[in-house]
């Protein structure tokens, strides 16, 4: 998981192939903490490559997503 500072939007690697909206939404929930989530945009290219950029609705709960949940295991992987 990456989020460069200034900006809302976090980037989501290594999820599994039939991740879906909800699934996110989930895991990134407002009922752990988690700020509001705008917008969730996932791509799809080759097996095993899907990820997805999450808009948060401020800078700070973008970082705080990154912080808590990079290195989670997710399904069998670990989200980056």
């Amino acid at each position: 998981m990456t989020w460069n500072g200034g900006t809302r939007i976090v980037y989501v690697g290594n999820l599994p192939d039939d991740i879906r909206h909800l699934d996110l939404r989930y895991l990134f929930r407002e009922e752990e903490g988690f700020g509001r989530i705008l917008r969730v945009d996932i791509k799809n290219g080759a097996p095993g490559s899907a990820y997805a950029f999450l808009d948060f609705e401020n800078e700070r709960d973008a970082a705080d997503a990154v912080n808590r949940r990079h290195g989670l295991e997710f399904e069998g992987e670990c989200l980056r």
